[in-house]
């Protein structure tokens, strides 16, 4: 390699980017790129990448009209979910952070509706088994989508019910998480220990508001 592709490599290692996002911008190998990051840079990706997030914030992609933007905010308020999802996949334990509105099928149009106007995530319909009644779903779980239109909309227009207090903590999972993926780019499945800790306390604060809402409602007259 020369050396001055060599120097704008670790430059841009240092300043947080992924190895995906050095590849696109010099041509090199990705393999190539990752073994001189682990035997000449040494260059640990998620505190470069932190520092990046820090100094830059991260990146908005969030293009609503407000006319949408406080409609959805009040309408996500009543209908929507914040999800937060823990399972083990073969030795490691995924963490999942999702939103979701799901409505009857009849519905359907206002779920394609809020997928044109936000532009990421997925919509699509659920045709039920049994006595479960079809459904039309709107989802986003991609970490890039989240942290940078989903958490950029409820900031600019906000949350008013106790989802206001679930998203306090949700968002900042959102961060924690998008940092430790390098905003999406790395596949990696194993966790960090800062990511399992913040996971595992974010869960059990949404978890303890949930439960404290409903059992108000269980006492109400």
């Amino acid at each position: 390699i020369k050396t001055p592709l060599q120097h704008r490599e670790r430059e841009m290692l240092l300043a947080g980017f992924s190895y995906a996002e050095i590849t696109q911008a010099l041509g090199c190998s990705r393999k190539a790129l990752s073994a001189r990051n682990q035997i000449i840079y040494k260059i640990n990706l998620q505190e470069a990448f932190a520092r990046r997030i820090e100094r830059d914030g991260i990146p908005n992609r969030l293009n609503i009209s407000d006319a949408f933007g406080y409609w959805f905010a009040g309408f996500f308020d009543g209908e929507g979910h914040l999800g937060v999802f823990s399972r083990l996949q073969g030795i490691y334990t995924e963490r999942r952070l999702t939103i979701q509105i799901m409505l009857r099928d009849d519905d359907t149009d206002v779920i394609t509706r809020i997928k044109d106007n936000i532009g990421v995530g997925r919509a699509y319909a659920d045709k039920g088994r049994g006595t479960t009644n079809p459904k039309a779903t709107f989802r986003v779980e991609k970490i890039e989508d989240l942290a940078q239109v989903i958490v950029p909309l409820f900031d600019k227009y906000p949350l008013y019910s106790k989802k206001a207090r679930e998203f306090a903590i949700w968002r900042e999972m959102v961060r924690v998480k998008y940092i430790a993926t390098l905003g999406g780019y790395s596949q990696r499945v194993a966790a960090t220990e800062r990511e399992n800790a913040a996971f595992d306390a974010g869960l059990q604060a949404i978890a303890k508001i949930r439960h404290y809402t409903a059992s108000r409602a269980e006492h109400s007259p």
